[in-house]
């Protein structure tokens, strides 16, 4: 008996211009690390996030990103930029007490992330990778300028050297 497997034609990878976009998270996926790595044991869990990205004027992409889970809450940790910027987790509680949460509860949710173009380290080749998320709630706001008033001068100001 043949066995049949199809393959999908290659697909050109464009890196996004680096900046800020709007991520939902689609997937998580467990990773069972097979070696030792310098920041991983091997049997260790890394966490893939796959994520939907809104890019201004296109059709939205999809980018993924990798995560060891800490054994602490600790600000420097990606996985916790993560969780905070997904509202999981309300970051002053778990500074002081930690916190236990339900990942799967972050399905669907969104975020901003910041995404960097950059060169593959030893080629010529571009790509792209998310090295920052906050809370959609942080994004600025579109500022809005009001046009300039004339000024006009009343009797009572009148003293007021301009």
């Amino acid at each position: 008996m043949a066995r049949q497997i199809t393959l999908a034609p290659r697909v050109e990878f464009t890196p996004l211009d680096t900046g800020e976009y709007k991520l939902t998270l689609i997937e998580i996926k467990d990773i069972v690390q097979e070696r030792d790595t310098t920041y991983s044991k091997k049997g260790d869990v890394r966490l893939e996030f796959h994520w939907e990205v809104e890019v201004p004027g296109s059709e939205p992409e999809q980018r993924r990103s990798w995560f060891n889970i800490p054994k602490t809450f600790s600000k420097k940790s990606p996985f916790v930029a993560v969780i905070v910027a997904l509202g999981l987790v309300t970051e002053a509680e778990a500074i002081e007490n930690g916190t236990t949460f339900d990942l799967d509860a972050g399905l669907g949710r969104s975020c901003i992330g910041i995404i960097v173009k950059k060169l593959k380290e030893g080629t010529n080749e571009w790509i792209d990778e998310i090295t920052g998320f906050m809370p959609l709630s942080v994004r600025p706001k579109r500022r809005v300028v009001a046009a300039p008033q004339p000024m006009t001068i009343q009797d009572d100001d009148a003293d007021i050297p301009f």
